[in-house]
């Protein structure tokens, strides 16, 4: 009878639904680490692996298209919120650069990616990016047209305000 008493309970705890608990939560580690570990990339300023930001950002770079991706910034580190900058820089021939940000959840969890600028240029004229940190939560963003053919030699300048917002979300007035 003893026996029998033993072999329930062993029945009952392999089958246990918690059993997987362990291994779930070992996963969740590796991935929060990961994901830290990606983050920590924005404090160096660093070429970053192409796979890793279509990983964490949800975007679709490929190296065909893309020579490489630095980080820029890590705008926001904290209330729960991660926000980073980085520049894409493509294979066009000239000067061919995006620059975005991207925003995360205190678990690593994607929210939104958006491009905030470009440079481009080539013999026929440009356009070019520039960006001043006000804040974590704020840019000025400057845009400046260049058109070579234009014997007048004038430049248009935009400038923009970027505000990363509490949930996350990143909003964009023009023309400040």
């Amino acid at each position: 009878m003893a026996k029998l008493l033993v072999g329930i309970l062993i029945f009952f705890s392999c089958a246990s639904p918690n059993k997987d608990k362990p291994q779930e939560n070992a996963e969740k580690d590796v991935q929060e680490n990961q994901f830290l570990n990606f983050i920590d990339q924005f404090r160096k300023k660093k070429v970053i692996k192409i796979n890793d930001v279509n990983r964490y950002t949800k975007s679709s770079f490929t190296e065909e298209r893309i020579s490489s991706i630095e980080s820029l910034e890590l705008l926001i580190e904290s209330d729960g919120l991660y926000a980073v900058m980085y520049k894409v820089n493509c294979k066009a021939g000239g000067e061919c650069q995006g620059y975005y940000i991207s925003t995360f959840d205190k678990k690593g969890e994607h929210i939104t990616s958006t491009e905030i600028g470009e440079t481009v240029s080539d013999s026929e004229g440009g356009k070019y990016f520039e960006y001043q940190k006000i804040s974590s939560k704020e840019l000025i963003i400057t845009h400046e047209l260049e058109d070579y053919s234009d014997e007048s030699d004038s430049n248009t300048l935009t400038k923009s305000q970027v505000l990363v917002n509490a949930d996350g979300t990143v909003t964009i007035k023009d023309n400040i």
